[in-house]
This record gives C-alpha cells, structure tokens and sequence, in this order.
C-alpha cells in the first residue's frame, strides 16, 4: 500500500495523528480498568466470603469487631486502594474517550470537503476511510 500522507491535507493529518494518539490512550485506560477491577474484586470477594467477621459484635468484649483477623485488614486495604484506582481510570477513561469520539466525528464531517490537496479526480477519501479501519477507528458510522 502507498503512503497517503504525501497527499492529505496538513489538518487532516493532524487529526489522524491526534486520533491515533486518542486511540492509544483509550485502549491503555481500558485495559487499566479491567485490570483494576480484576485487582478490586478478588479481596473484594475475600471480604463478602467472611463477612460474619466484619459484623460488630455488641457483647461484653473489649473489641467491637473481635474476629476480623490481619488478613481481612490487609484485604480491606486492597479493596478500598483497588476501587480508588478503578474510580480513577473510569474517569480518565470517559473524558479520553469524549475526546475521541469528538474528534472522530469531526473528522467523519471534514472528510468529504477537505481530505486532500488533489485538485483532480482521485480515491483520496476511500484510501484515508480505509487506512483509518484498518487501524480500528471506524469513520462509517456514528
């Protein structure tokens, strides 16, 4: 396949290169998420299995919850971290994504006006909406 760079227009190449780079940082925020959910749920579940130790007992102990042991504090400590860092990459992950769809739909709208600097018949615009699908960013529909 030829290079199609030589012949799109200076601000169609920067929204390529923006959106690639928006791509990129979508699927890596992605892929963060599903890894701290992965990371939050397995203590998660640790603290739902044993949850009669974490039910505070009123009796005449010294303690007001007298069965947890150290295992369930560390677990309660991975959760609470976990969930805070799942709430971060969610929230990274909207405003990334709101960027890209932004400026995916900007570029569906400037694609048929400005996409080249061919003054003659040419597949300009074909060639730029495939090379984009092939990297995983679909202009066709909204």
């Amino acid at each position: 396949m030829y290079d199609i760079t030589s012949k799109i227009s200076f601000i169609m190449q920067k929204k390529k290169d923006k959106i690639l780079e928006l791509k990129n940082d979508k699927d890596k925020l992605k892929r963060k998420m599903y890894l701290s959910f992965l990371s939050f749920a397995i203590p998660f579940l640790w603290i739902i299995q044993y949850m009669e130790r974490f039910i505070p007992s009123f009796t005449g102990s010294s303690k007001l919850f007298p069965d947890i042991k150290p295992i369930d504090y560390i677990a309660l400590l991975l959760t609470v971290t976990a969930a805070m860092f799942l709430y971060f990459y969610t929230q990274r992950y909207i405003k990334t994504k709101g960027k890209f769809d932004t400026l995916r739909h900007s570029i569906m709208d400037d694609i048929g006006s400005m996409i080249c600097n061919c003054h003659e018949q040419c597949t300009c615009r074909e060639d730029f909406i495939k090379e984009m699908d092939e990297k995983g960013i679909d202009l066709i529909m909204r």
